[in-house]
């Protein structure tokens, strides 16, 4: 039927192209073909359907470059494509779009830099460019983005540094600029970020993590904090003035900290992930780790610990009881254990 406005093929086994008759469906405005075996190109007809506001391609062996004609879709507000086998740069378009609030390319082969119609985009509210091979500068212009809440784009080229426009987004939560080659160190207006509630840094060769910490303890509603592989042979602060109340999953692994476990720790009363692992921490496992209401995973292997481990350890209440939760956001991005060799591991839940 020509009217028909919603269409959902979603996590079937259908491995040839997206069908091209899809244009006959004039009055189409919500197209979900993801989970599938798809291949090919996209066919040209798909872009005559004005009416679409949201596409769901994710999951699929769909390849070749983006075509231009995405930009005859000049009413989506939602572009989901996703683990396929896109390459080659992302066009130009997102300027005839100005509607879109979501788009994710995350888990393709992207490469170039990012398009100026992109990151000028002022509509985009969540922007996910994770694991593809894009490079040169993170120039995003945030006094354009203002409703940006999401942005990812760790596992790729980008170059440092760290870009202080990034603390105009004062509505970001989510900030992941993991597994890039960035440098430097954190741009000390970060602390404009009063609503980031997760940031990955992990990967990233940033230096001087008392400066780091000091700003992100301005970020007030923090709860997710990934800086493994960073500061690589440092002495870990032992600020007593560092305060990190919403704190529930800070990952400082791989980093080869020199130190005791700082006792500024001991008043992030919400940490329920802590990760210490593949450090040179020295001295004694304090006794004060026992009055953590819901921690529920605590690495410090392969550090220089010694002494006791202490009795505290057993009074645990997440562990002695196992069902505590406390309310918190979903993560954005997979948290990963820390390991020297085999595949990384990602937790699926806090």
């Amino acid at each position: 039927s020509t009217r028909i406005q919603v269409l959902n093929f979603s996590n079937n086994h259908f491995s040839e192209q997206v069908p091209r008759d899809l244009a006959n469906c004039t009055f189409l405005n919500h197209l979900s073909f993801d989970g599938n075996s798809s291949s090919g190109s996209l066919p040209g007809t798909l872009f005559q359907l004005k009416n679409l506001s949201e596409l769901n391609l994710q999951g699929n062996r769909i390849s070749g470059p983006l075509s231009n004609g995405i930009g005859n879709l000049s009413n989506l507000v939602k572009l989901d494509i996703s683990s396929n086998l896109f390459s080659g740069v992302l066009p130009d378009i997102f300027g005839s779009l100005a509607r879109l609030e979501h788009f994710s390319a995350m888990s393709n082969s992207f490469t170039g830099h990012l398009p100026n119609s992109l990151v000028n985009s002022p509509s985009l509210q969540m922007l996910n460019l994770n694991n593809n091979s894009l490079s040169g500068p993170i120039n995003l212009n945030c006094s354009a983005m203002k409703n940006l809440v999401s942005l990812g784009l760790g596992s790729n080229l980008f170059l440092g540094p760290i870009p202080d426009g990034l603390s105009s987004c004062r509505g970001l939560k989510a900030l992941n600029l993991a597994r890039n080659n960035l440098g430097g160190e954190l741009p000390n207006n970060f602390k404009n970020l009063k609503s980031l509630t997760q940031l990955s840094l992990s990967n990233t060769s940033l230096s001087n993590i008392l400066s780091a910490l000091r700003i992100l303890q301005h970020c007030r509603n923090l709860s997710i904090l990934g800086l493994t592989r960073n500061f690589h042979d440092k002495q870990i602060p032992n600020d007593v003035s560092l305060e990190f109340k919403n704190l529930n999953s800070l990952i400082l692994a791989n980093c080869q900290l020199r130190g005791p476990i700082p006792q500024w720790l001991s008043r992030c009363h919400k940490l329920q992930f802590l990760d210490l692992s593949w450090d040179h921490l020295g001295g004694n496992i304090p006794s004060w780790f026992g009055k953590f209401e819901y921690l529920f995973f605590l690495d410090f292997s392969n550090n220089s610990l010694k002494g006791e481990i202490p009795k505290s350890l057993t009074d645990l209440q997440s562990l002695i009881i196992g069902n505590i939760t406390i309310e918190e956001p979903v993560s954005s991005f997979q948290l990963y254990a820390a390991r020297q060799v085999g595949p990384s591991l990602s937790y699926r839940q806090i």
